[in-house]
């Protein structure tokens, strides 16, 4: 009788010490908590590292492949196009061009088409980084003169932008 009363017990007490641990770990990075699932070889940024506004002159050529990213907002301010743009990443530093089409559309003003060509440098890491992008604009120019209009066709954004030359 004592031997039923045990083996329950017994089955019991292995049982509990069975019970698998999940394999997760709770990263605090910028005040925000991330789960990372260590089995998925997601990577986060190192903390502290801000991610600062990128500086970028405009070349005329030919459009090029591009690594992922997205247009959230675009300005003009003077002779700059400030572009605020979104990725996946955070641990690698990357890289952007800014390329007009050498060919102009007539009208009136003229417009020209441009693309933000990023550069990822293979950043596996999966934080949204938000980042303004700042493209002097003096290089593709329609003329480079005071009051000079020029129509912009921005890849990845609906709008022309209308930029002056000043």
């Amino acid at each position: 009788m004592k031997l039923f009363l045990f083996l329950p017990i017994l089955a019991f007490l292995f049982s509990c010490g069975n019970v698998k641990k999940a394999n997760k770990d709770t990263v605090k990075v910028d005040a925000s908590t991330i789960v990372i699932d260590e089995e998925a070889q997601v990577k986060t940024p190192p903390e502290g590292k801000p991610q600062r506004n990128a500086m970028v002159k405009s070349t005329i050529g030919s459009f090029k492949e591009s690594d992922a990213f997205s247009i959230q907002d675009a300005q003009i301010k003077g002779n700059t196009l400030l572009l605020t743009i979104t990725y996946g990443g955070g641990c690698a530093e990357h890289k952007f061009e800014f390329i007009g089409s050498p060919m102009i559309m007539k009208s009136m003003p003229p417009i020209r088409s441009v693309q933000l060509i990023h550069d990822s440098a293979n950043d596996n890491c999966k934080a949204i980084v938000t980042r303004i992008v700042e493209i002097d604009l003096k290089n593709i120019a329609y003329t480079p003169k005071p009051g000079s209009e020029l129509m912009l066709m921005l890849k990845g954004w609906d709008k022309k932008i209308k930029y002056t030359y000043e």
